[in-house]
């Protein structure tokens, strides 16, 4: 079966109801206790005694990979060991905050907007996306459709790319598949590849960078032809990402204002300011 997702939610309904420290859930949500292991609720030491965690713990939307099964169904009856470790992997690195960003590593050359809203904006897309059982890897689809429908909204023209995307290593080419990105008049935004590494087909070894700025400027290290035979309009795309669409036009309506996010880093608490990652890197060298 195929893990490409549509959207079937898990987690996180109006019919979960709190009661003391955690949560009650109906049988479709019940996926979130299992799965997490009540990590949220209880901890238990080296002899097996429990003891409840002051964490408040938040259910998480989780999407299945086909809508003809809930997320129970495919881990039970169709996924393989490597996919249900990947899960789990997912799952605990969301509970602990840690699941990655692309404005951690972001190549940023762009001229369009300013850093910290691009560097917000793709966050954004990338949080939502990652609510796929199997992360945020194989939702390249999904991320670029959000991604062209906001910058739309933000009044900067851009469209959805297709082709092929070709990797190096010292000038040699190491490995390609099929690929989607988006372009923005002169400029390129590949910005989901910092997880290719949890996608089952692509090589653990490559350790790629989101970037975003003019074509002319990639990352020596890949190669992105596209395709000019075959088009994909966002709007074809919209019944695959209309639920994080709406989270993504609700969070933009209240975050952004023009084509500026409202908070800018230096507006930020100086607390604060210490942990928000560096949208602009230089471009690396070969």
């Amino acid at each position: 079966m195929s893990r490409k997702s549509t959207l079937l939610v898990a987690c996180l309904s109006s019919e979960t109801s709190p009661i003391a420290q955690g949560y009650i859930f109906s049988e479709t949500y019940r996926l979130a206790f299992v799965a997490f292991k009540a990590a949220a609720f209880i901890s238990i030491d080296k002899h097996g005694n429990s003891a409840c965690n002051p964490l408040v713990f938040t259910p998480m939307r989780e999407v299945s990979p086909d809508v003809r099964y809930s997320v129970e169904q495919v881990l039970e009856h169709h996924a393989s060991q490597n996919d249900k470790a990947l899960v789990e992997d997912i799952r605990q690195q969301k509970l602990a905050g840690t699941r990655p960003l692309p404005s951690a590593s972001l190549i940023d050359q762009s001229l369009q907007l300013d850093a910290a809203t691009r560097a917000a904006l793709i966050d954004k897309i990338a949080q939502l996306a990652d609510e796929s059982m199997y992360g945020r890897s194989e939702m390249g689809i999904e991320i670029n459709t959000l991604l062209v429908h906001a910058l739309d909204k933000l009044g900067v023209k851009s469209r959805l790319a297709v082709g092929n995307a070709m990797y190096f290593a010292e000038g040699i080419e190491i490995f390609r598949w099929p690929y989607i990105w988006v372009r923005a008049g002169k400029e390129i935004l590949d910005v989901n590849i910092d997880v290719s590494r949890e996608h089952p087909d692509f090589p653990k070894y490559l350790e790629l960078k989101p970037y975003w700025g003019p074509a002319q400027f990639v990352p020596r290290d890949r190669k992105l032809h596209e395709d000019k035979m075959v088009h994909y309009m966002a709007d074809d795309l919209e019944k695959h990402t209309v639920m994080w669409w709406k989270d993504l036009d609700a969070w933009m309506k209240e975050n952004i204002v023009g084509k500026r996010l409202k908070m800018q880093p230096q507006d930020a608490p100086k607390e604060a300011q210490a942990e928000v990652a560096p949208a602009s890197q230089s471009l690396p060298q070969s």
